[in-house]
C-alpha cells in the first residue's frame, strides 16, 4: 500500500521544536550546567568530560590537560544526551525487556572492569546505566527513522545495492612473505624464498583450475605448514577495512564470482576464490543489513541529533563547574 511519508526536513524541524520545549523544566541551580532549563547531573557531565579527555583526537582536539575546549565538547555531548532522551520520549518509544536486559549486562560488564576508576572520578553505576540506556534509545530512534516501517524507511533495494558495492566475499589460503630471525624479530623473506612461495601458490592455483576445491587445496597446504587453518569458510570484507593489506579488497572485487587468483598485498600472498554471495543472499545480506543501513544513514542521523542539541541553551554555574573540573583533574593525577 502506498504510504505518504513526511520529508525528513519536516520531521527534523518538528522534533527540534518539541525537544527544545520539553527540555525546559525548572532549574534548581544545583548542577554545573543547565540545558534549556534542565539541570543536568554532574556525573553525566563528568562521564562525557572523561570521554573527551580519554580520546581527544576523536573530537579534533589536541592531547593536553583538560582545557576549555574539552569542557565545551563535553557539554555538547551532554546536550546530545538530552536530545536523544527527549526525542525518544516525544516519539513515545519504549525499551522492551530484551533491550533492558542487554543494558543491564553491558553495564555490569563495564562496571566489573572499570568500577574503581569510575568511583575515583565520581561516576556511579546508576549514571553509567543512564548512559547505556541513552545509547540504546539512540539505536531505537535510528530504527524508527530508517528501519522497516520507519518515517524515512530506506528501501531494501538501496541497502542491498550498498552491500554488494562495498563488500566482497571470498575463500582464501594465506601465505607470509616474512619469517622470524634468531632473535624473534619479524624479517622479510629473501628473494629466493619469496620466489619459492610464489611458485607454490601458483601451483595451488593450477590445482584449482584443474578441478580441485579451495577446501582441498587449503587443507593440503595447512598440513604442509603444520597448521590447522582451513579455507572452507567464506570471509566477508568491507571496502576500506584494515583487516587485510591495502589493495587487497580492490583486487578481490575486480575478480568475477568463482574466479581464482594469486594476490600479493603487503607482506602477504593469498590464493583467493571470489564467492558469489548472491547465491546465499539471505545469509550474507541479512547478516550485514543492519551495518549497511548505519553506514548509509549514520551521518545524517547524527546531524539530526546535533541540530537538536545545538538548539538548546547551555548555561554554566561557573563556580560549581570549575570545582567539578578541578576534582576531575585531581582524580586523573591520582590515577596516573
Amino acid at each position: 500500500m502506498f504510504q505518504l511519508r513526511k520529508p525528513i526536513s519536516a520531521v527534523i524541524s518538528i522534533i527540534i521544536l518539541l525537544s527544545a520545549f520539553s527540555a525546559c523544566t525548572k532549574s534548581n541551580g544545583k548542577s554545573a550546567i543547565n540545558i534549556s532549563g534542565l539541570d543536568l547531573s554532574d556525573e553525566v557531565l563528568i562521564y562525557y568530560l572523561d570521554k573527551v579527555s580519554s580520546s581527544p583526537e576523536e573530537f579534533g582536539l589536541d592531547e593536553n590537560s583538560v582545557s576549555k575546549d574539552y569542557i565545551d565538547e563535553a557539554q555538547l555531548l551532554c546536550a546530545q544526551y538530552v536530545a536523544v532522551n527527549t526525542m525518544f520520549k516525544k516519539l513515545s518509544l519504549t525499551l522492551d525487556t530484551e533491550h533492558k536486559t542487554e543494558i543491564s549486562e553491558s553495564v555490569s560488564n563495564e562496571w566489573r572492569v572499570f568500577s574503581d576508576y569510575y568511583n575515583l572520578i565520581g561516576v556511579s553505576k546508576q549514571t553509567l546505566t543512564k548512559i547505556h540506556t541513552s545509547l540504546a534509545k539512540k539505536e531505537m530512534l535510528f530504527t524508527s527513522y530508517y528501519g522497516e516501517g520507519g518515517s524515512n524507511e530506506v528501501p531494501v533495494a538501496d541497502i542491498k545495492q550498498y552491500f554488494y558495492a562495498n563488500y566482497v566475499g571470498f575463500y582464501a589460503v594465506n601465505g607470509y612473505m616474512t619469517t622470524k630471525d634468531e632473535t624473534g624479530k619479524t624479517v622479510s623473506l629473501d628473494n629466493d624464498e619469496k620466489a619459492k612461495l610464489r611458485t607454490k601458490f601458483n601451483s595451488m592455483l593450477a590445482q584449482l583450475n584443474n578441478g580441485q576445491t579451495i577446501e582441498e587445496v587449503g587443507a593440503a597446504y595447512a598440513k604442509e605448514q603444520d597448521s590447522t587453518s582451513t579455507a572452507g569458510t567464506v570471509k566477508v570484507l568491507k571496502k576500506g577495512s584494515s583487516e587485510y593489506p591495502d589493495g587487497f579488497y580492490e583486487k578481490v572485487a575486480a575478480l568475477s564470482s568463482g574466479k581464482a587468483a594469486v594476490i600479493e598485498a603487503g607482506d602477504y600472498i593469498f590464493l583467493v576464490v571470489k564467492a558469489d554471495m548472491t547465491k546465499d543472499d539471505e545469509t550474507f545480506f541479512s547478516t550485514y543489513r543492519s551495518a549497511c543501513l548505519k553506514q548509509l544513514k549514520s551521518d545524517e542521523f547524527d546531524g539530526i541529533i546535533s541540530s537538536t542539541a545545538e538548539s538548546y541553551k547551555i548555561t554554566e554555574n561557573a563556580e560549581r563547574l570549575n570545582s567539578l573540573v578541578e576534582k576531575y583533574k585531581a582524580a586523573q593525577r591520582e590515577e596516573s
